[in-house]
Parts: C-alpha cells; structure tokens; sequence
C-alpha cells in the first residue's frame, strides 16, 4: 500500500470507530463508507479491522512513515467529506431522538391528561353521591315538617275555634255582668 492509502485508511478507520461509538449498525456504516467512495469490499475490511479482526497490517514503522509523507490536501479532502458524513448521521441521529423524546413527552401529557380527567371523575361522581344524599334527607325532612304541619293544623284550628270561644263566652259573661249590674241599678 502506498502513503496515502494508508493515510486514507487511519482516518477512516478513526472515522469508523467514531459511528460505531454512535451506534449505527454494521449495514449503516457500509452504505456510509459507500456514499463517501469507497468500496463494499474495503468498507468491509475496515469494519472487520475496526472490530479487531484485523488482516495482515505492515509493520508499525513503517506505517508512521507513509502515513507522515502522505499529502495534507488529500487528508483534509477526505477528513471534510467523514465529517460531513459524520455530522450527517448526528443529526439524523439527534432529530430521531429528539422526535423520541417529543412523542413520549406527548404520550406523558396524554396520560397525565387521562388520569387527571379520570380522577375529576372520580370526584365528580363522589359529588354527586354525597349531593344526592343531602338530597334525599332533605326531602324527608320536608316530608316530616308536612307531616307535622298537617298535624298541627287541626290543633291550631281547634285552638283558634276555643279562643273564639272563649271571647265570645267573656263577651257573653261580660254583658251578663253589665245587664246584672242594670238589673241590680233598678231594684
């Protein structure tokens, strides 16, 4: 391999390790490494890499060495194209999440809403209930207080039918006591 595959290959494989620390399935990272240019076969190899089943790499210095004189233009071409791919996926990532978050915070609302309504319910029968019995005992109160009216009719109208009586017998008596004292006057 030359300097800048290998080059090309580190940033890629750090560029991996990065979606796979996000997450995204093996299937997610392949298309992702197509869309950027590379090839099925390779985007394999690297995530088999990434994974530790690693092929057979070269030796470690001389790595260092074609990875140092590798052309900075073709490092930072790639480097922009991962992390826009990179900042692609966070942001599809994020808005999943954030539409996640909004549905179960909408789900939350409605249960809190259900249960709310469920205990005004509640209340609204115990309301009810509690009414209807005060309800029922002033009715029968009213139907005492007739009861008793019906009662104490007839006595009142005994008693006023008596006291009638009674004015009509001092009226009597009192003119009976004129009429002795008119009787007594002329003898």
């Amino acid at each position: 391999m030359s300097q800048n595959t290998d080059r090309r290959r580190a940033i890629i494989i750090d560029s991996v390790k990065k979606l796979i620390s996000l997450g995204l399935s093996d299937d997610e990272i392949i298309k992702n490494l197509k869309d950027v240019g590379i090839s099925e076969s390779e985007a394999h190899e690297i995530l088999k890499e990434v994974k530790g089943v690693k092929q057979a790499e070269p030796e470690k210095e001389e790595q260092q060495k074609q990875v140092a004189e590798e052309p900075k233009e073709m490092e930072s071409e790639l480097m922009e194209k991962i992390n826009a791919r990179i900042d692609e996926i966070v942001k599809k990532t994020l808005e999943k999440e954030f539409a996640k978050q909004q549905a179960l915070l909408e789900s939350r609302i409605v249960f809190q809403t259900q249960k709310a309504l469920s205990e005004l319910s509640q209340k609204q029968k115990e309301l009810e209930e509690l009414l209807n019995a005060r309800l029922e005992e002033i009715k029968k109160l009213n139907e005492e207080i007739k009861e008793t009216q019906a009662k104490i009719e007839p006595m009142l109208k005994d008693r006023e039918e008596f006291f009638s009586k009674l004015e009509r017998m001092r009226n009597e008596a009192e003119e009976a006591a004129k009429h002795a004292s008119e009787l007594k006057e002329s003898i």
